[in-house]
């Protein structure tokens, strides 16, 4: 190692009297070609070796993950380390080292929902200029389980191709003083300056004379503009454009402000509900036949005295309105279940999934930009909050009432009609993948910690047999699956067989199995059963609950919400697991998912709100950005709030 080299590695690896990293975060921020991946080479074998840590490595692409992976496989096969060595994996995009001690590194490409699924001890972001807040959430929790972790962030300053947002924080925490406890290290010019001056360059670049030479340089600069070269070889951080981080130019949004009333035209509204359920905005959007569309806030108020007036206020307009689009968790269902008798006709109750949200913001965000679209000048409160519902993370939802208004304004005229959300086959219902990564989460105790985790491991070592079994149940079972005594010629092993046998089987004992209500001991019907019964909708709901049972072995029901709206509720082993208690024949503590978000591939989803059941009580899991935090609801009950339907239990 070079001198340098050799430095910056000793600040990342210091520990304190509690043999603990002294710097669980570290940056380091260096010109190109300096060997800084000897660095991180460095630092991921000797963490593996003297600690047994497991390491995730992440860059921007897969080529830099892998070149990554090569350096470090030839460190580990040279005969000094070679003994160490376990195993190495080299399939493309999965490629790992693991070590006899249990020591691993996994090397990954980012993306929005890479980390998911992975956990370790050590998380190396390379290319952290490139890294958007979005993967930062995804990955962090993956280390957030170890006793002692680390968050090692590699890069150069950005340039105006990326806007380096999360990489700039860490140095601006860093470089200020507002982080104790982040080493960071930099070698950069503060100003452009005099880019041909060599003794900056070699301020710069600690590698000159060892890695590189001063005639690679000057051809450098020779060829490239002064602020880039300042950029990529003398470590420049460019100022931050404070506007980056905005959806909406403030000056294009300022110039689509209008003194006209409201245009005539098909309208849609939004509903927003704030994360806790405590306010709710309504917002609203016209597009006339002949010019500019409108868009205006209607209304923006706490919920504390509930929301009956929003829908008693969309009823009323069900017949002028193209669609309504209601996103949230809180209140999201007891307004769609207080509107629907009214808008179920028109099939135009809009709950939108993150792809069409993230589609429907940047319409919304061009409509602005070309001046398409307008907003009464006068609407001060909608003028106010501009400032801060443009930023992207909470843009987003906005557009969605605005596609589904707006689907195409690219051509001469507007297709005002809603069209129906799309409906996913059968198929892709049988791809989607639960993802669970629950890390560490704030507020739960480090015992209801590691019961989680073992719900988790339980909930990964069936999925793959409960999603064999709905490929049986849906009739899609290749020829492989099925052990026919005969061998098959090539190409016919992935076949569908396409028979509706296990569905038949099911939906016939599902349907025999009928559920008429309670009775008391004296054999009389009990009036307060019958309201519970009515409340929750149990006849309806036990009859899906069955044909779940019967489909993969097992199901569950559950009660959730607050002491004085408590709802029972029935799960399939897709989306709830438990730990089975054998010696008092019932559930040790289980969980279920209330609410999850699928991933721009629709096929991998993750929750984001989990009800976990012990046996003094309900937990409730909220996972907000990319932090998972606990909410206690006590109870006295003395087991969780939660039973097995399993079908034929006798035998089992």
């Amino acid at each position: 190692m070079d001198p340098w080299q050799s430095e910056v590695l000793n600040d990342w690896m210091g520990r304190t009297e509690d043999d603990v990293w002294s710097a669980p975060t570290c940056g380091l921020s260096v010109p190109r070609q300096n060997g800084k991946t000897l660095d991180t080479s460095g630092r991921i074998a000797s963490g593996m070796i003297l600690y047994a840590e497991w390491v995730i490595y992440t860059a921007h692409l897969q080529k830099t993950a892998t070149e990554t992976f090569m350096e470090l496989r030839g460190l580990f096969e040279s005969r000094g380390l070679r003994k160490y060595v376990k195993e190495i994996k080299a399939a493309l995009g999965r490629e790992q080292i693991i070590l006899k001690n249990g020591g691993r590194v996994v090397f990954v490409a980012r993306t929005r929902n890479g980390g998911r699924g992975l956990h370790g001890d050590c998380l190396v972001f390379d290319e952290a200029q490139e890294l958007t807040s979005e993967q930062q959430a995804s990955f962090l929790p993956a280390i957030s389980a170890s006793r002692n972790p680390q968050t090692i962030y590699l890069g150069t300053p950005p340039d105006e191709n990326c806007t380096g947002t999360v990489f700039r924080k860490i140095r601006k925490r860093a470089t200020e003083g507002e982080s104790k406890s982040t080493a960071w290290t930099e070698y950069s010019v503060k100003e452009i300056g005099d880019v041909t001056d060599r003794q900056r360059w070699a301020d710069c670049n600690p590698a000159l004379g060892r890695r590189m030479t001063e005639t690679t340089i000057a051809a450098e600069c020779e060829q490239m503009d002064a602020d880039t070269f300042a950029r990529e070889r003398l470590g420049w951080w460019s100022p931050i454009n404070n506007d980056q981080d905005y959806a909406i130019d403030k000056k294009k949004w300022e110039e689509c402000a209008s003194e006209k009333e409201k245009p005539e035209g098909k309208t849609a509204y939004g509903v927003k509900f704030s994360l806790d359920g405590s306010a709710v905005a309504l917002c609203g959007a016209v597009c006339p036949e002949v010019g500019e569309a409108r868009i205006s806030l209607i209304e923006l108020k706490t919920t504390d005295r509930g929301i009956q007036w929003l829908a008693d206020w969309l009823n009323q307009r069900y017949k002028m309105a193209s669609c309504v689009v209601i996103d949230g968790r809180n209140g999201v269902d007891f307004l769609i279940e207080k509107i629907t008798p009214v808008w179920k006709y028109k099939q135009s109750i809009v709950r939108p999934a993150a792809k069409e949200v993230i589609a429907a913001a940047s319409q919304l965000s061009q409509e602005i930009n070309e001046q398409t679209v307008t907003w009464y000048k006068y609407q001060e409160i909608l003028n106010g909050i501009s400032n801060y519902v443009c930023k992207k993370t909470d843009f987003r939802w906005l557009g969605i009432w605005w596609r589904k208004l707006n689907p195409d304004r690219s051509s001469s005229t507007c297709t005002l009609g809603m069209q129906n959300i799309e409906t996913k086959s059968e198929q892709k219902d049988e791809d989607r993948i639960m993802e669970l990564n629950f890390g560490r989460v704030e507020g739960l105790p480090p015992e209801e910690q590691q019961w989680l985790q073992e719900l988790k491991y339980i909930y990964d070592y069936h999925r793959s047999a409960n999603r064999k079994k709905r490929r049986y149940y849906n009739g899609k079972v290749t020829l492989n699956e099925v052990n026919l005594g005969i061998a098959l010629p090539a190409g016919l092993g992935k076949l569908e067989i396409g028979c509706a046998w296990g569905a038949k089987t099911v939906d016939v004992l599902a349907g025999r199995s009928m559920f008429d209500g309670f009775v008391t001991e004296n054999g009389t019907k009990s009036e307060d059963m019958d309201q519970i019964m009515k409340r929750n909708h149990l006849i309806a709901e036990y009859n899906k609950a069955v044909k779940e049972e019967l489909k993969y072995g097992c199901a569950f029901a559950a009660v959730s919400g607050e002491e004085d709206d408590a709802r029972v509720r029935f799960y399939s082993p897709h989306c709830a697991a438990a730990s089975w208690n054998a010696h008092e024949g019932r559930i040790r503590y289980g969980f279920a998912f209330e609410d999850a978000r699928r991933d721009e591939s629709d096929v991998t989803w993750s929750p984001e709100h989990v009800n976990f059941y012990t046996d003094t009580d309900i937990w409730e899991l909220d996972r907000i950005g990319g932090t998972w935090y606990a909410t206690q609801n006590p109870h006295d009950f003395g087991e969780p709030l939660m039973v097995a339907l399993i079908w034929d239990a006798s035998k089992r």
